[in-house]
């Protein structure tokens, strides 16, 4: 369960902050209307930053819950940052991010789900609660 919280830390990290960061420079600097188009747009540089930085930990998962399910009494992988040090010296940095296109091609339908979903309710909470800036 510890390598699975570690990772799901470092996606939200990177997406949440991402994400604002980009919308709020689209519409700030770059002149973009507070849109549907500039939340997708920020959506789907979130996707990217969350798969980019979260990609080594998934493998580390994988390869560590891998590990116990195959040979429970042979140990590879003491802990999640042995498991890259180890996969670094044999196959490469690379090697971290396997299976990252897959993973963006499943994060970026989600993001997009739930950021513009996410503007929607602000706006509606804008609108209910009479707010010229959104609560959250």
């Amino acid at each position: 369960m510890v390598p699975n919280a570690k990772r799901a830390a470092v996606v939200n990290g990177a997406e949440i902050p991402c994400y604002t960061f980009v919308k709020d420079h689209l519409v700030r600097c770059r002149g973009y209307p507070d849109h549907w188009t500039t939340w997708a747009m920020a959506a789907f540089c979130s996707s990217a930053a969350g798969v980019g930085f979260s990609q080594p930990f998934d493998v580390a998962k994988t390869r560590i819950m891998q590990q116990k399910r195959c040979r429970p009494d042979i140990v590879v992988y003491r802990g999640i940052f042995d498991m890259m040090r180890t996969t670094v010296a044999n196959e490469g940095v690379p090697a971290l991010w396997k299976g990252g296109m897959s993973a963006w091609s499943r994060a970026i339908p989600w993001n997009l789900t739930f950021y513009l979903a996410m503007e929607v309710f602000r706006r509606f909470d804008m609108k209910i609660n009479k707010r010229d800036t959104p609560y959250f």
